[in-house]
């Protein structure tokens, strides 16, 4: 990886305790010009957010350990996570599982089984919105000055 490569792409932390989920995201991601990273369980996820550069967090909720409903709850709590954009995918998608997800700040949820192709463009639409917010910023103080 050049250094041109880790500063403009990506870096997505994928968080699910299924192999074949792992997989079947993984590669797809990584040709679409994403840096992943991929763990198993949510307390060691919550470390990994704390502790390294994530910009988008693909989050199922049914793990082990600390589930995917308690890790957003944890990550509510940290300013350090506050650009972390996260995207749930989950076979929990009732209405109400939605709308708890986004209260707790989710950015966007896709139902399971999911299109590899809806991943990829979701992914990227989150990480343009989060990454135009200081640029928008910038054109407005513009304006405002002429």
């Amino acid at each position: 990886m050049t250094l041109k490569t880790a500063i403009t792409q990506p870096r997505v932390l994928i968080v699910n305790d299924d192999i074949d989920t792992l997989v079947q995201l993984r590669r797809p991601l990584e040709l679409a010009n994403f840096s992943v990273d991929f763990i198993q369980d949510g307390s060691e996820a919550i470390k990994h957010i704390l502790y390294t550069i994530t910009d988008i967090l693909l989050l199922d909720l049914d793990l082990p350990t600390l589930d995917g409903w308690n890790l957003l709850r944890m990550m509510s709590i940290y300013q350090r996570t506050t650009f972390t954009r996260t995207i749930v995918i989950s076979e929990q998608f009732t209405e109400l599982d939605r709308i708890a997800a986004f209260e707790l700040g989710v950015d966007d949820y896709i139902r399971k089984p999911f299109n590899i192709r809806e991943v990829i463009l979701r992914s990227r639409s989150v990480y343009r919105r989060n990454n135009s917010v200081p640029n928008q910023s910038i054109r407005k103080n513009i304006f405002s000055i002429s």
